[in-house]
């Protein structure tokens, strides 16, 4: 049994950057809203700040609240979920674009651009140009030595795949899940925790905050992710509600059961390690023989791997400094007083 205090704001990405370029999920943890609100704006404009102060207000009338944070900062608010009121807010821009598909009947526009000073925003245009093309095309490199990185974690993955006993691991995933119970149906909901971004890889311990009891999965060979699958296979056996997170490479990486209140984490998770009740130790669906023929290989390709992942941790860094001086030019010309009344009225018409 995990022994804390339930965290009452449960934090999760929006979406992640990964080997497919950004990966959103903003459809799926907005659906079955009455109402959304779509904020427009530029980067430095109150879209976040907005978002935290409809959180903390709706907090002190009593209500729970989702969090959902941008999968490149860590910090920044992309959407908050008050499902008691059948409510979302979330940012609409660039890269999780959104725009009403159901105009007035469920999702409105809040445009915080109508209180820039457009003039003096058009005197350092070629400078938000500059900075705007620059992060843009960092992030396409980013995305695309992801795809590099996943091309290699793909071949290591076909050549660890001949040397994993599947019927064991099959076996193995299938007695856990069954400790579990059934459920009323199978109902996987992805609910990101880790992401890569401007902080590099960052991890939000919400699992663990919900959870009674962790299981970790402990893997040196590259057979975690195997492992992930044939426990989300068994949970829709079983019918149970799943949440799912995912690494880069879209591989599982941490799946949470809500119904049970059980955690499964594997090293990307801080802390894991020591709070697990449960160790499952991936090593021993390894056929070891079979490794021992494809290690060389399976170095050379994890080496490589490395290298171009270290690289995108550079990149990062430099979309950073490109965002937070774009951020700065937007806050310049920013009326925040005006903004201030209109959250305030907007939040007292939303939470009367």
């Amino acid at each position: 049994m995990l022994n804390h205090e339930k965290n009452s704001k449960p934090r999760f990405f929006i979406g992640a950057n990964t080997s497919d370029g950004f990966v959103g999920y903003a459809d799926e943890i907005l659906n079955g809203l009455e109402k959304v609100y779509i904020i427009k704006g530029g980067p430095g404009t109150g879209k976040s700040t907005f978002m935290k102060k409809a959180a903390e207000y709706a907090e002190e009338k009593g209500l729970s609240v989702e969090r959902y944070f941008c999968s490149s900062d860590s910090d920044s608010l992309d959407a908050v979920v008050i499902r008691e009121a059948g409510v979302g807010i979330m940012d609409g821009t660039a890269p999780h674009c959104a725009d009403p598909k159901y105009p007035g009947a469920r999702e409105e526009i809040l445009n915080l651009g109508e209180f820039w000073n457009a003039a003096r925003l058009a005197e350092r245009f070629e400078e938000i140009k500059e900075l705007t093309d620059r992060k843009s095309e960092k992030f396409a490199t980013v995305y695309k030595y992801l795809g590099v990185c996943a091309t290699l974690r793909t071949e290591r993955s076909c050549r660890i795949s001949d040397c994993v006993d599947w019927k064991k691991a099959e076996a193995a995933a299938s007695r856990l899940v069954k400790k579990l119970g059934c459920g009323e149906r199978f109902l996987p909901l992805s609910r990101q925790i880790s992401s890569l971004g401007m902080k590099g890889s960052t991890f939000f311990p919400t699992y663990l905050e919900e959870a009674e009891e962790c299981w970790y999965v402990s893997d040196t060979r590259g057979v975690g992710g195997f492992f992930f699958e044939e426990l989300l296979t068994a949970a829709q056996k079983a019918s149970l509600e799943v949440w799912i997170s995912r690494d880069p490479f879209l591989e599982i990486n941490a799946l949470f059961f809500p119904e049970k209140k059980v955690a499964v984490l594997d090293r990307s998770a801080e802390g894991a390690a020591e709070r697990a009740g449960k160790v499952i130790n991936t090593e021993r669906f390894v056929i070891r023989e079979r490794i021992a023929k494809n290690r060389a290989r399976l170095r050379f390709l994890t080496r490589l791997e490395a290298e171009l992942y270290a690289r995108v941790g550079e990149l990062f860094e430099e979309i950073r400094r490109d965002h937070f001086a774009l951020e700065e030019i937007y806050r310049g010309t920013m009326s925040f007083k005006k903004i201030d009344a209109f959250e305030n009225s907007f939040l007292k018409k939303l939470f009367p």
